[in-house]
C-alpha cells in the first residue's frame, strides 16, 4: 500500500560533459497539517524531509524511487537512492562526499510548478461500469500564475487506456488542475506519469502514480 502519498521524490540534474549528473535529491513531505493524516500517535505532519547534496560530481547515474510492498501504513516503505550507470568494479575503492539535511520543506522553485495534491476515485456516469478511475492533480507555483497561456499536460500509462487530459486554471490555488480517466481493462498494474509542458520544456514536478488491481 502506498501510504506516504505526500512524500515525493524531487530530483534535479545538470548536464556536464554530455552526461546526466545528479545535483541533489531527496524525499520531500509537503503536507504539514494534522488534517492531512489525522493520526494522534504517529504525527506524520511533523516528520522531517530528507535532502542529499553531493559535495562533488558522482558521475553518470540515476535516482531511483522505490515503493516497498506493504499492507499496513505503519511501515515506512518509500526509499530513494542513487545508482551509477556502470556497475562498480570489484576490488576498487570509491569515495563519496555528501551533505545530508533534514528540512521541513524546500522553497517553491520559481521555474517549476509543484504537485499540490492528488484526488482519485471511481468515475461517475457511464464510465463507472467499465471500472474507470478519475484522477485530479493540482499543480501550483509562481511560474503558473505568471504563464500567459495554459500549459499542456503530458500524460502516459504503462498499460490500460487514459483519456485526453483536461487542463484548466484553478483560481483558488492560482495554479493548474489536470483531470483524466484511467481504464485499467485487463491490467494488473499500471504506472502513470504526468507533467506540465510549455512548448517542449517541462515546467513542473513529474507526477508518478501506481494503480494496482
Amino acid at each position: 500500500m502506498f501510504c506516504l502519498l505526500f512524500e515525493q521524490l524531487f530530483s534535479e540534474a545538470a548536464r556536464i560533459s554530455g552526461k546526466q549528473v545528479v545535483a541533489r535529491f531527496g524525499l520531500i513531505q509537503r503536507a504539514r497539517s494534522f488534517s492531512d493524516y489525522e493520526d494522534l500517535e504517529a504525527n506524520y505532519e511533523r516528520r522531517p524531509s530528507a535532502w542529499l547534496q553531493p559535495r562533488e560530481a558522482w558521475g553518470n547515474g540515476h535516482v531511483h524511487l522505490i515503493e516497498i510492498p506493504s499492507e499496513e501504513e505503519i511501515h515506512d516503505n518509500i526509499v530513494a537512492f542513487w545508482q551509477p550507470l556502470q556497475p562498480y568494479r570489484k576490488s576498487e575503492t570509491y569515495t563519496f562526499g555528501y551533505r545530508l539535511s533534514w528540512p521541513d520543506d524546500l522553497p517553491v522553485p520559481s521555474d517549476r510548478a509543484i504537485v499540490l495534491r492528488t484526488f482519485s476515485g471511481t468515475s461517475n456516469g457511464a464510465e463507472r461500469k467499465s471500472g474507470a478511475i478519475r484522477y485530479v492533480v493540482d499543480f501550483s507555483g509562481p511560474i503558473l500564475a505568471n504563464l500567459p497561456e495554459t500549459p499542456k499536460a503530458a500524460l502516459s500509462a504503462s498499460a490500460g487506456n487514459v483519456s485526453e487530459p483536461a487542463v484548466q486554471r484553478n483560481s483558488a490555488t492560482r495554479g493548474i488542475r489536470v483531470d483524466f480517466l484511467l481504464k485499467p481493462e485487463d491490467a494488473e498494474l499500471i504506472e502513470l506519469r504526468l507533467e506540465l509542458k510549455n512548448g517542449d520544456r517541462t515546467i513542473s514536478d513529474v507526477w508518478l502514480a501506481r494503480w494496482t488491481k
